[in-house]
């Protein structure tokens, strides 16, 4: 060819030059090349595994929802019940929480004044029906199926420790449908929306469903952890000293529960007046606080560290039979 070339006078010296080629720069990046597809690939496979897993997860819920479909009825209707009947509690409570009111100036007269302005007793009880009851039953079969696949992927971790961290996932999995449904109840309660349905609206409008998501996170993963161990240590004292060492039944579960809800509400309510201020704040121009951080040193540096205890005792009485009814469920 080249010389075809040479003869018309178009000699191409690029033809006829010969190519020098590095076998060991070829063989690299062979070997290279190689390497990267057989990544991309172990990439692609264990994309599909994670996906795989999920889905069978998401499978094994619903199907502890089908199986103990009885006890999560049974669960419902109490848990309406008690929502219904503590929702006076609750707005007491979260009124008090979102009030500016500090130790030097409280009195009678402006707890009743507090009390009174807003929403009624009963106000935003539509939105926790629509948010605990779901809520119950995701986080009842959540940690059904966390418990299991805990047991199978570290059978070595002791055993309290499993049920603690399953507690735990399946409360974070049931905040995800908890969480918008209490800004919802709170912004009412507060008197920010008229009522649950007004309270929707400006929530879509803003696109906040999920304002407020962390500051509840830090407030219920510590609040199931505390709950879990002491529940394990008021049975153990029930039983030796109440129950004299005979096999509880599903009443005592409902005492101990109760019990055990008391204590752990009474220590997470500096969380929960955090949660309540950045829940229950206004959008937009109104809004008060930037996150957790800032809300915790504005209502330190004006209000006191006393105001962290705001609303303490509606809450107790609100907590325990909730709680005593997620144990009575719990055991059954």
């Amino acid at each position: 060819w080249g010389r075809a070339a040479a003869d018309r006078g178009t000699m191409d010296h690029r033809a006829i030059r010969p190519r020098r080629v590095s076998t060991g720069t070829v063989t690299i990046a062979a070997r290279k090349s190689n390497a990267d597809k057989k990544g991309k690939k172990k990439r692609v496979e264990d994309n599909e595994g994670d996906r795989n897993e999920v889905l069978q997860m998401f499978a094994q819920l619903f199907d502890v929802m089908s199986q103990c479909r009885e006890n999560l009825l049974a669960g419902a209707t109490a848990r309406a019940a008690a929502i219904i009947c503590i929702q006076p509690l609750d707005t007491m409570k979260t009124k008090l929480q979102a009030s500016t009111f500090t130790r030097r100036n409280v009195s009678a007269r402006a707890l009743r004044a507090t009390l009174k302005t807003g929403a009624s007793p009963f106000a935003g009880v539509l939105a926790a029906l629509f948010g605990q009851i779901p809520y119950g039953a995701f986080t009842f079969a959540a940690y059904e199926v966390y418990k299991r696949k805990l047991a199978e992927k570290k059978p070595d971790w002791n055993e309290r420790a499993r049920v603690i961290l399953a507690a735990c996932l399946g409360d974070l999995t049931g905040s995800i449908w908890l969480v918008p449904w209490e800004g919802v109840k709170q912004r009412v309660q507060v008197g920010v929306s008229k009522n649950s349905v007004s309270s929707v609206s400006l929530t879509a409008k803003n696109m906040q469903f999920y304002s407020g998501f962390f500051s509840h996170i830090l407030r219920d993963l510590p609040f199931r952890a505390i709950q879990l161990a002491l529940y394990e240590e008021c049975r153990k004292v029930y039983s030796r000293e109440v129950a004299k060492g005979r096999e509880l039944d599903t009443k005592d579960s409902f005492v101990v529960g109760a019990a055990a809800g008391t204590v752990t509400a009474f220590l997470t309510t500096p969380l929960d007046v955090i949660r309540t201020r950045v829940m229950a704040q206004r959008f937009g121009v109104g809004s008060s606080y930037k996150g957790i951080a800032d809300a915790v040193q504005h209502l330190i540096k004006s209000e006191g560290a006393g105001a962290l205890m705001k609303g303490v005792w509606p809450r107790v009485l609100a907590v325990a039979p909730s709680t005593a009814i997620f144990f009575f469920v719990y055991e059954r």
